[in-house]
């Protein structure tokens, strides 16, 4: 069976790296708005908003959904290594080969794919407390520019 070992470090730490940049972005976003005076500086912030902020928050969920994605797959594909158990042994030597691969096909890849499955629930559970932190900031970036827009009478 190929079952992945562990879930790539490396690749993890670069997603929340990028979850760090974007909310650093999203709070130099919000101090620029608190502190713009012209319609003309607010609407560049919100186009910036609307378009290079929503474009990597995008980018981002749709790299994380991916990896765990693939990381279920290759649990799944994995699992199927158990289906010459699903046959049942027709005589006395294949009944001792059944119970070998039983023990072979299901004790120690099994193991490992609950720790696997432990480890993308732990990992799943923190990009989603930081996905949802980031779609909060830039809800409340949304809002901010609302009510500047309506204190400098925008009309947007």
């Amino acid at each position: 069976m190929n079952i992945p070992a562990v879930i790539n470090p490396v690749l993890l730490t670069n997603f929340t790296n990028n979850v760090s940049n974007m909310q650093t972005i999203i709070n130099n976003l919000q101090t620029k708005v608190n502190s713009v005076n012209s319609c003309a500086e607010l609407n560049a912030l919100k186009n910036m908003l609307e378009s290079t902020v929503m474009a990597e928050f995008s980018a981002i969920q749709t790299k994380i959904e991916g990896y765990f994605n693939d990381q279920n797959a290759e649990i799944t594909k994995s699992l199927n290594g158990l289906s010459p158990l699903l046959v049942s042994p027709g005589n006395l030597g294949e009944v001792i080969s059944w119970i070998n691969n039983m023990i072979n096909n299901i004790k120690a890849p099994y193991e490992n794919i609950l720790a696997l499955q432990a480890q993308i629930l732990i990992q799943q559970a923190l990009f989603i407390a930081q996905i949802g932190a980031l779609a909060s900031s830039i809800s409340s970036l949304q809002s901010s520019i609302s009510v500047k827009s309506s204190t400098l009478k925008c009309g947007f």
